[in-house]
């Protein structure tokens, strides 16, 4: 067995020995010669398509043709040709990304949108009620128990960080409305809108994903059935209903977590903190939270919804659009959110 060698001279590479997979291994060697004029192959003994396809990728770079090979037998011809037939069939990906596909397929939501707010109305007979309730069930009453110890460990981990700090300037009182308003204003719709866009938005998406990967979408298109109207205004009116009643679930979970540490570590009695709390927590403090969270449910059901619609009727596709509507459902809480402040301090509230 003679390794492969090649050298440059002249605008001639010059090929030598076995130029097979075996001696070549998993290695594909550097193509990237410029000015080669012609590829002298009277010295090479063994060939196989791989050999060939190094050879086709100089032919490439440079500009070559059949007619400049020397030492061209007809055995490594044909390997050639095929080589050559196997870069076409496989075109190389264009480099970079286009913009307008993106557009088109981001301003594709929109569309989503206005067909399914179309088909709600004109369609409502359609209106799946049982899968209403059954998706009330999957996505508020099962997910009770995640949000309850994130919240839960949510609010004694805010108590436990400022107790510290506050005992230090005998502010121990002050860790009820630190504890109390956090929770009820921002960070308990936060954990729900977070948690719904992983637990919710993946569901949706691989749920309805695969029914139009099994064809079972077209179906009821095909018996009369209007799918937006039986499998995609269920879930977006369910989990916008559902989702402030997890956040005053969230709030209750959360601000209990808080007094226990309230207690157990700044002396801080069940009873004083609650009346602290009713002194603090004004109404406007509890709806400010309140009022997010049927946008979030909203826009999360949406998205996965519409990425669920958005797989291609092959398997991968519904893996890749579960992590994209995870992603946008995450990035578009946050967006919501900020505005929400922003609204919030503008207002006053």
């Amino acid at each position: 067995m003679s390794f492969p060698s090649m050298r440059f001279e002249g605008g001639v590479l010059f090929l030598s020995g076995d130029w097979s997979i075996n001696t070549l291994g998993a290695s594909f060697p550097d193509a990237s010669f410029s000015g080669v004029r012609e590829i002298d192959l009277s010295g090479v003994s063994r060939m196989d398509t791989y050999g060939a396809l190094f050879v086709v990728k100089v032919m490439e770079g440079n500009g070559l043709s059949i007619g400049d090979l020397r030492g061209l037998s007809p055995g490594f011809e044909r390997l050639i040709q095929i080589a050559i037939q196997r870069e076409k069939a496989c075109p190389r990906p264009k480099r970079g990304v286009s913009v307008f596909p993106l557009v088109y397929r981001y301003l594709s939501f929109f569309g989503f949108v206005g067909r399914l707010a179309l088909e709600g109305v004109l369609r409502i007979r359609d209106f799946d009620i049982r899968g209403f309730f059954n998706d009330i069930q999957n996505m508020g009453l099962r997910a009770l128990p995640i949000i309850g110890i994130l919240s839960f460990l949510i609010g004694v981990v805010i108590a436990y960080q400022s107790a510290a700090q506050l005992a230090r300037f005998g502010a121990n009182i002050f860790i009820v409305d630190l504890v109390v308003l956090s929770v009820v204003r921002e960070l308990a719709p936060l954990i729900v809108a977070v948690l719904i866009s992983g637990r919710s938005a993946s569901s949706y998406t691989a749920t309805l994903g695969l029914m139009k990967v099994n064809e079972e979408i077209d179906f009821l298109e095909v018996m009369g059935v209007s799918p937006y109207a039986s499998l995609v205004l269920p879930r977006v009116l369910s989990l916008t209903i559902i989702t402030p009643l997890l956040v005053v679930f969230a709030d209750l979970v959360g601000i209990a977590g808080g007094m226990l540490v309230a207690n157990g570590v700044l002396g801080i009695g069940f009873g004083q903190f609650i009346r602290r709390m009713e002194a603090v927590l004004l109404p406007h403090h509890f709806w400010a939270g309140i009022v997010k969270a049927p946008f979030f449910g909203f826009f999360v059901a949406l998205v996965g919804t519409w990425k669920g619609f958005s797989v291609e009727k092959k398997a991968e596709s519904v893996g890749f659009n579960v992590i994209e509507s995870v992603v946008m459902s995450l990035f578009g809480v946050i967006v919501i959110d900020a505005v929400f402040s922003v609204v919030y301090r503008w207002l006053g509230i």
